[in-house]
């Protein structure tokens, strides 16, 4: 009778081992890759929907300030009652012209959205609660 040495009746099972830890590594790395892929396609449809809001937004908001700008236009005194030249639709605007009415409503919504109840001007401090009128700040370069 032949008899197998020890060494190798080991040797098979882990040759076996060594099978099917690289199958597993394999499927793993292709559920991993699935997984990734699949929050990809996730992310990218969540920017496109985002985007395509952000337009649709876009759009009205200019459908609106357009809605706005015929109405001012549409009250606006006549042009025989003032002195002010006429305005031709497409002509560019110079630039000195003042801005059209359709930004001050943007920065009145953008007030408002923000809470902002007063702008400063460029001459006038903000006033500290913490001061007193006898800090003079420049009394000792005096």
């Amino acid at each position: 009778m032949q008899t197998k040495p020890e060494n190798v009746r080991a040797a098979v099972p882990l040759k076996v081992l060594w099978k099917w830890t690289g199958i597993s590594t394999v499927l793993h790395v292709i559920l991993i890759g699935a997984l990734c892929g699949f929050s990809y396609w996730g992310h990218q449809q969540r920017e496109a929907a985002s985007k395509a809001k952000a337009a649709l937004e876009e759009a009205a908001l200019k459908k609106k300030e357009a809605e706005d700008a015929a109405k001012a236009a549409t009250n606006a005194p006549p042009a025989a009652a003032t002195n002010a030249p006429a305005i031709v639709a497409n002509a560019p605007a110079s630039p000195a012209a003042p801005a059209p009415a359709a930004s001050t409503n943007r920065q009145v919504e953008a007030e408002k959205v923000l809470g902002i109840d007063k702008v400063a001007k460029p001459g006038e401090l903000p006033k500290s609660p913490f001061s007193s009128k006898n800090d003079d700040l420049l009394k000792d370069l005096k």
